[in-house]
């Protein structure tokens, strides 16, 4: 939910902003810091879903911690095909009980999660290696180069050899 309408408070603040850096009377530069603060009080009394509590900040915590094993095997497996059977015995966990407290812990499905690391490895290659698409597709674990591509565009928002080139220009 990050889109916001029609907050006048919110507008006029942002306005307000605006004008002190436009005007740059005497003492702008404090009124921009009090716009600001301003500013995130109103984003954080109306438009913010959750402020978690302490325990719930120590319960995630705890997950994240529980689930550092799994996190640390997919980071040395990525290459590989993932079979969340492996990573639910890990935890002794059923097989639905993994999936639902990995997605509650990262905020990510398993599979998602997974991409977003081969991804990450993607980029590293297409920056510091010659290595030609199809094989940083295939070194990252992904069988299918469309997929790769497709994936690649979706989430960089630009094709993998376009990355490579304007990273690299």
């Amino acid at each position: 939910k990050n889109r916001i309408n029609n907050d006048r408070e919110l507008i006029r603040c942002i306005n307000k902003l605006i004008a002190e850096n436009e005007n740059r009377q005497l003492g702008y530069e404090l009124a921009i810091k009090s716009s600001i603060y301003n500013l995130i009080v109103l984003l954080l009394r109306s438009h913010v879903e959750e402020i978690i509590s302490p325990k719930a900040y120590e319960t995630r915590k705890k997950s994240l911690e529980r689930f550092n094993e799994v996190f640390e095997f997919i980071e040395s497996h990525y290459m590989e095909k993932i079979d969340p059977h492996i990573l639910a015995n890990m935890l002794n966990l059923s097989l639905y009980r993994f999936c639902h407290i990995f997605k509650e812990t990262t905020g990510k499905p398993l599979n998602e999660y997974t991409n977003y690391i081969r991804l990450s490895k993607a980029e590293g290659l297409l920056l510091n290696t010659d290595m030609n698409i199809s094989e940083i597709a295939s070194a990252t674990g992904f069988n299918d180069i469309n997929y790769f591509s497709r994936l690649f565009c979706k989430v960089k928002k630009t094709s993998p050899s376009r990355f490579r080139k304007d990273r690299n220009a």
